[in-house]
Protein backbone atom coordinates (compact mmCIF):
# COMPACT_ATOMS: atom_id res chain seq x y z
CA UNK A 1 0.00 0.00 0.00
CA UNK A 2 1.18 3.17 -0.73
CA UNK A 3 -0.18 6.29 0.76
CA UNK A 4 0.01 9.87 0.25
CA UNK A 5 -2.46 13.02 0.32
CA UNK A 6 -4.27 12.34 -2.36
CA UNK A 7 -5.69 8.68 -1.43
CA UNK A 8 -4.31 5.25 -1.04
CA UNK A 9 -2.87 2.97 -3.92
CA UNK A 10 -2.58 -0.58 -3.71
CA UNK A 11 0.17 -3.12 -5.31
CA UNK A 12 0.70 -5.18 -6.94
CA UNK A 13 -1.81 -5.00 -9.90
CA UNK A 14 -2.55 -7.52 -12.27
CA UNK A 15 -3.80 -11.58 -12.92
CA UNK A 16 -2.36 -12.60 -9.42
CA UNK A 17 -3.43 -12.36 -5.84
CA UNK A 18 0.28 -13.59 -3.84
CA UNK A 19 1.08 -10.16 -3.37
CA UNK A 20 -1.56 -7.74 -3.23
CA UNK A 21 -3.73 -6.11 -0.28
CA UNK A 22 -7.45 -4.47 -0.07
CA UNK A 23 -9.85 -3.30 2.01
CA UNK A 24 -13.42 -5.79 2.35
CA UNK A 25 -16.43 -4.62 4.39
CA UNK A 26 -18.62 -7.67 4.96
CA UNK A 27 -22.10 -8.51 6.12
CA UNK A 28 -25.98 -8.22 5.26
CA UNK A 29 -25.78 -4.70 6.76
CA UNK A 30 -24.27 -3.66 3.43
CA UNK A 31 -27.66 -3.80 1.95
CA UNK A 32 -28.72 -0.73 3.93
CA UNK A 33 -26.30 1.16 2.41
CA UNK A 34 -25.56 -0.10 -1.09
CA UNK A 35 -29.41 -0.22 -2.13
CA UNK A 36 -30.04 -1.33 -6.16
CA UNK A 37 -32.97 0.52 -6.11
CA UNK A 38 -31.35 4.48 -5.85
CA UNK A 39 -27.65 5.58 -4.83
CA UNK A 40 -24.94 7.24 -5.33
CA UNK A 41 -21.03 6.30 -5.91
CA UNK A 42 -18.33 9.01 -5.38
CA UNK A 43 -14.86 9.03 -5.77
CA UNK A 44 -11.46 10.67 -6.84
CA UNK A 45 -9.10 8.58 -8.95
CA UNK A 46 -6.13 9.47 -9.76
CA UNK A 47 -3.75 7.37 -12.85
CA UNK A 48 -0.29 6.28 -12.40
CA UNK A 49 0.13 5.67 -16.23
CA UNK A 50 -0.53 7.20 -19.10
CA UNK A 51 -2.69 5.29 -22.07
CA UNK A 52 0.65 4.17 -23.83
CA UNK A 53 2.04 2.72 -20.35
CA UNK A 54 -1.07 1.42 -19.31
CA UNK A 55 -1.44 -0.66 -22.89
CA UNK A 56 2.05 -1.84 -22.23
CA UNK A 57 0.99 -3.46 -19.28
CA UNK A 58 0.68 -7.45 -18.74
CA UNK A 59 -2.53 -9.01 -19.76
CA UNK A 60 -5.61 -8.73 -18.28
CA UNK A 61 -4.35 -5.12 -16.45
CA UNK A 62 -7.01 -4.41 -14.90
CA UNK A 63 -7.67 -2.17 -11.88
CA UNK A 64 -10.28 -2.72 -9.51
CA UNK A 65 -11.46 0.28 -7.55
CA UNK A 66 -14.31 -1.54 -5.90
CA UNK A 67 -16.04 -4.75 -6.18
CA UNK A 68 -19.30 -5.68 -4.40
CA UNK A 69 -21.17 -9.16 -4.02
CA UNK A 70 -24.17 -10.17 -1.84
CA UNK A 71 -24.38 -14.06 -1.57
CA UNK A 72 -23.32 -15.14 -5.36
CA UNK A 73 -23.79 -12.35 -7.35
CA UNK A 74 -21.60 -9.77 -8.55
CA UNK A 75 -23.78 -5.91 -8.01
CA UNK A 76 -21.30 -3.20 -7.78
CA UNK A 77 -17.95 -2.78 -9.91
CA UNK A 78 -15.95 0.17 -11.29
CA UNK A 79 -12.80 -0.83 -13.12
CA UNK A 80 -10.08 0.74 -15.54
CA UNK A 81 -9.39 -1.26 -18.79
CA UNK A 82 -7.07 -0.51 -21.50
CA UNK A 83 -7.84 -2.65 -24.42
CA UNK A 84 -7.34 -1.91 -28.60
CA UNK A 85 -5.66 1.41 -27.97
CA UNK A 86 -8.54 2.90 -25.85
CA UNK A 87 -9.35 3.43 -22.32
CA UNK A 88 -12.01 1.90 -20.92
CA UNK A 89 -14.55 2.30 -17.51
CA UNK A 90 -16.18 -0.54 -16.75
CA UNK A 91 -18.90 -0.10 -13.96
CA UNK A 92 -22.17 -2.03 -12.65
CA UNK A 93 -24.35 -1.01 -9.60
CA UNK A 94 -26.82 -3.60 -8.96
CA UNK A 95 -27.51 -4.02 -12.18
CA UNK A 96 -27.58 -7.78 -14.06
CA UNK A 97 -25.28 -6.55 -16.62
CA UNK A 98 -21.74 -4.38 -16.08
CA UNK A 99 -21.93 -1.09 -18.34
CA UNK A 100 -18.60 0.46 -20.39
CA UNK A 101 -17.60 3.30 -21.40
CA UNK A 102 -14.84 3.84 -23.94
CA UNK A 103 -12.95 7.70 -23.22
CA UNK A 104 -12.72 9.31 -26.47
CA UNK A 105 -9.93 8.18 -28.46
CA UNK A 106 -7.61 10.94 -28.06
CA UNK A 107 -8.66 12.94 -25.02
CA UNK A 108 -6.78 9.58 -22.85
CA UNK A 109 -4.28 11.70 -21.41
CA UNK A 110 -6.01 14.80 -20.42
CA UNK A 111 -9.20 13.05 -18.87
CA UNK A 112 -7.15 10.45 -17.11
CA UNK A 113 -2.79 10.70 -17.61
CA UNK A 114 -0.08 10.27 -15.53
CA UNK A 115 -0.55 12.16 -12.37
CA UNK A 116 -3.96 13.09 -13.22
CA UNK A 117 -7.20 13.42 -10.63
CA UNK A 118 -10.61 12.33 -11.94
CA UNK A 119 -13.49 12.94 -10.13
CA UNK A 120 -16.08 9.63 -10.77
CA UNK A 121 -19.78 9.82 -9.65
CA UNK A 122 -21.91 7.01 -10.67
CA UNK A 123 -25.68 7.96 -9.90
CA UNK A 124 -28.72 5.54 -10.27
CA UNK A 125 -32.25 5.17 -10.20
CA UNK A 126 -33.43 0.71 -10.42
CA UNK A 127 -33.53 1.39 -14.57
CA UNK A 128 -31.12 4.03 -15.51
CA UNK A 129 -27.20 4.88 -14.29
CA UNK A 130 -25.95 7.96 -14.83
CA UNK A 131 -21.58 8.27 -15.10
CA UNK A 132 -20.15 11.61 -14.70
CA UNK A 133 -16.69 12.52 -15.15
CA UNK A 134 -15.38 15.59 -13.41
CA UNK A 135 -18.60 16.71 -13.09
CA UNK A 136 -19.99 16.07 -16.44
CA UNK A 137 -22.54 13.20 -17.67
CA UNK A 138 -20.64 11.43 -20.55
CA UNK A 139 -22.68 8.14 -20.06
CA UNK A 140 -26.72 7.27 -19.68
CA UNK A 141 -27.41 3.68 -19.78
CA UNK A 142 -30.82 2.04 -18.83
CA UNK A 143 -30.51 -1.46 -17.05
CA UNK A 144 -32.53 -4.52 -15.49
CA UNK A 145 -31.97 -4.21 -11.78
CA UNK A 146 -30.82 -7.31 -10.39
CA UNK A 147 -32.55 -8.79 -7.24
CA UNK A 148 -30.05 -9.30 -4.70
CA UNK A 149 -29.57 -11.75 -1.55
CA UNK A 150 -27.98 -10.42 1.02
CA UNK A 151 -26.56 -12.35 3.91
CA UNK A 152 -24.01 -12.40 6.44
CA UNK A 153 -21.21 -13.51 3.22
CA UNK A 154 -21.70 -10.43 1.36
CA UNK A 155 -18.99 -8.25 0.70
CA UNK A 156 -18.06 -4.84 -0.63
CA UNK A 157 -14.24 -4.46 -1.31
CA UNK A 158 -11.75 -1.58 -1.72
CA UNK A 159 -8.73 -1.27 -3.81
CA UNK A 160 -9.06 -5.27 -5.70
CA UNK A 161 -11.57 -7.54 -6.57
CA UNK A 162 -13.63 -9.12 -3.69
CA UNK A 163 -12.86 -12.37 -1.69
CA UNK A 164 -15.72 -14.10 -3.60
CA UNK A 165 -13.83 -14.30 -6.69
CA UNK A 166 -11.48 -16.47 -6.16
CA UNK A 167 -10.38 -15.30 -2.82
CA UNK A 168 -9.77 -11.89 -3.96
CA UNK A 169 -6.96 -9.45 -4.91
CA UNK A 170 -7.12 -9.62 -8.34
CA UNK A 171 -6.51 -6.61 -10.53
CA UNK A 172 -5.45 -4.28 -7.43
CA UNK A 173 -5.61 -0.57 -7.98
CA UNK A 174 -1.96 0.93 -8.05
CA UNK A 175 -4.29 3.72 -9.36
CA UNK A 176 -4.49 6.18 -6.48
CA UNK A 177 -8.30 6.49 -5.02
CA UNK A 178 -9.25 9.22 -2.47
CA UNK A 179 -12.92 10.48 -0.85
CA UNK A 180 -15.22 7.60 -1.54
CA UNK A 181 -18.19 7.69 -0.87
CA UNK A 182 -21.06 5.68 -1.14
CA UNK A 183 -25.13 6.59 -0.55
CA UNK A 184 -28.12 4.79 -0.33
CA UNK A 185 -30.59 7.77 -1.87
CA UNK A 186 -33.78 5.78 -1.11
CA UNK A 187 -33.46 5.64 2.73
CA UNK A 188 -33.56 9.00 5.49
CA UNK A 189 -32.36 7.00 8.40
CA UNK A 190 -30.76 8.64 10.98
CA UNK A 191 -26.90 9.89 11.14
CA UNK A 192 -24.31 7.21 10.98
CA UNK A 193 -20.43 7.74 11.96
CA UNK A 194 -17.19 6.18 12.39
CA UNK A 195 -13.58 5.92 11.70
CA UNK A 196 -10.50 3.94 11.26
CA UNK A 197 -7.26 4.60 11.57
CA UNK A 198 -3.95 2.69 10.55
CA UNK A 199 -0.58 3.62 11.30
CA UNK A 200 -0.02 3.05 15.19
CA UNK A 201 -3.18 3.48 16.35
CA UNK A 202 -6.20 1.32 16.99
CA UNK A 203 -9.46 2.16 14.98
CA UNK A 204 -13.32 2.23 15.23
CA UNK A 205 -15.88 0.96 13.13
CA UNK A 206 -19.41 1.81 14.14
CA UNK A 207 -22.62 -0.42 12.73
CA UNK A 208 -21.42 -4.09 12.93
CA UNK A 209 -20.24 -4.14 9.34
CA UNK A 210 -16.93 -6.06 9.42
CA UNK A 211 -13.67 -4.31 8.00
CA UNK A 212 -11.18 -6.98 6.84
CA UNK A 213 -7.12 -5.51 5.92
CA UNK A 214 -5.95 -8.22 3.52
CA UNK A 215 -2.10 -8.55 2.69
CA UNK A 216 -0.56 -10.99 0.98
CA UNK A 217 0.08 -13.16 3.94
CA UNK A 218 -3.42 -13.94 4.21
CA UNK A 219 -3.39 -12.60 7.75
CA UNK A 220 -6.81 -10.12 7.25
CA UNK A 221 -9.57 -11.56 9.64
CA UNK A 222 -13.56 -9.65 10.18
CA UNK A 223 -15.92 -10.58 12.09
CA UNK A 224 -18.65 -8.39 13.48
CA UNK A 225 -17.11 -5.54 12.58
CA UNK A 226 -13.51 -6.84 13.48
CA UNK A 227 -10.19 -7.39 11.73
CA UNK A 228 -6.25 -7.92 12.41
CA UNK A 229 -3.54 -7.33 10.52
CA UNK A 230 0.22 -8.22 11.79
CA UNK A 231 2.71 -7.35 8.85
CA UNK A 232 3.29 -3.60 8.56
CA UNK A 233 2.23 -2.36 5.83
CA UNK A 234 2.89 1.03 5.84
CA UNK A 235 7.15 -0.51 6.36
CA UNK A 236 7.59 0.03 10.13
CA UNK A 237 6.29 -3.65 11.27
CA UNK A 238 3.93 -3.96 14.50
CA UNK A 239 0.09 -5.04 14.49
CA UNK A 240 -2.74 -2.45 12.88
CA UNK A 241 -6.10 -3.66 14.77
CA UNK A 242 -9.43 -2.61 13.47
CA UNK A 243 -11.87 -3.06 16.41
CA UNK A 244 -16.24 -2.54 16.51
CA UNK A 245 -16.59 0.58 19.34
CA UNK A 246 -19.91 -0.63 19.46
CA UNK A 247 -23.25 -2.11 17.15
CA UNK A 248 -25.79 -0.61 15.88
CA UNK A 249 -29.00 -1.41 14.54
CA UNK A 250 -28.63 -2.85 11.38
CA UNK A 251 -31.01 -0.05 9.70
CA UNK A 252 -29.39 2.88 11.28
CA UNK A 253 -26.90 2.51 8.02
CA UNK A 254 -27.23 4.41 4.69
CA UNK A 255 -23.78 5.12 3.72
CA UNK A 256 -20.32 5.05 4.15
CA UNK A 257 -17.36 7.32 3.01
CA UNK A 258 -13.71 6.83 3.07
CA UNK A 259 -11.46 9.08 3.22
CA UNK A 260 -7.27 8.24 2.77
CA UNK A 261 -5.40 10.60 4.17
CA UNK A 262 -1.32 11.11 5.20
CA UNK A 263 -1.25 10.49 9.37
CA UNK A 264 1.44 12.30 11.14
CA UNK A 265 3.48 10.14 13.55
CA UNK A 266 6.37 7.91 14.52
CA UNK A 267 4.49 5.18 12.37
CA UNK A 268 4.80 6.96 9.61
CA UNK A 269 2.35 6.89 6.62
CA UNK A 270 -1.54 6.05 7.96
CA UNK A 271 -4.86 5.52 6.57
CA UNK A 272 -8.30 6.93 7.92
CA UNK A 273 -11.36 5.14 6.93
CA UNK A 274 -14.89 7.09 7.85
CA UNK A 275 -18.05 5.58 7.65
CA UNK A 276 -20.80 8.26 7.77
CA UNK A 277 -24.22 9.06 6.49
CA UNK A 278 -25.68 12.01 5.04
CA UNK A 279 -28.78 13.58 4.06
CA UNK A 280 -30.28 12.51 0.63
CA UNK A 281 -28.99 14.25 -2.13
CA UNK A 282 -26.60 15.98 -0.32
Amino acid sequence: MNFGSGGVSLETSGFQNANTAFYTFTGAQLQNIFNVSQGQINFNLTSSYNLAARLLLPQYSYRDVFDGFDNSQELFLFQVQAEQGRLIFCYNTGGTSTQSYWVPAGTENTLFGQGVTLQVKLAWSGSSLNLYLNGTLVNTTSYTQATPNWTSTSSFTLGANDPHYYGGGYFSCDDVIGGFQAQNLASSTPALHGDVERGGAIGRVHGGIGLEQHAADGSGLSGGGRGRHHGGLDGHGGEHRFQSERQLDSHAQRDIAIGFDRADGAAGNGVDAEMRREQPGV
